[in-house]
């Protein structure tokens, strides 16, 4: 696929469209580096205060150097700031299929797995009634 950026994460290809990849380049350092910190420290406050001023493409952000904002919520077990990041985007099979969610515990990761299955199931179902 042209403008498709290719990782490869435990044997599997996955494919990144290229405006996910261009993300970064939206947002200061400075902006993509204190949201980050808010992150970390489970300030939802200026997590949402963040993704207000700058955009639900701020939750799907990813770089070289950091993290993607769902998984650096996931590892530090931060179910609201979580939750948040999936209202406003985020999106679960990214943070899954990331080679660094093997950092994230066991029960986060069945809960990203279970909003990952239930998105599919919910727009399996809207698809079928459109079809019929």
């Amino acid at each position: 696929m042209k403008n498709t950026y290719y990782v490869k994460n435990k044997g599997n290809i996955i494919a990144f469209p290229e405006s996910a990849a261009r993300l970064k380049h939206q947002f200061s350092e400075e902006t993509i580096s204190q949201f980050i910190r808010a992150l970390i420290q489970d300030n939802l406050s200026l997590v949402k205060h963040f993704l207000a001023e700058h955009g639900e493409s701020l939750a799907k952000i990813q770089g070289n150097y950091f993290c993607p904002p769902l998984l650096i919520a996931s590892k530090h077990d931060h179910l609201e700031m979580v939750n948040v990041l999936l209202e406003n985007g985020a999106c679960a099979e990214h943070a899954l299929n990331d080679p660094r969610a093997k950092y994230i515990s066991g029960k986060m990761k069945s809960y990203l797995r279970s909003i990952h299955q239930f998105g599919h199931t919910m727009w399996d179902k809207i698809e079928a009634k459109t079809h019929s």
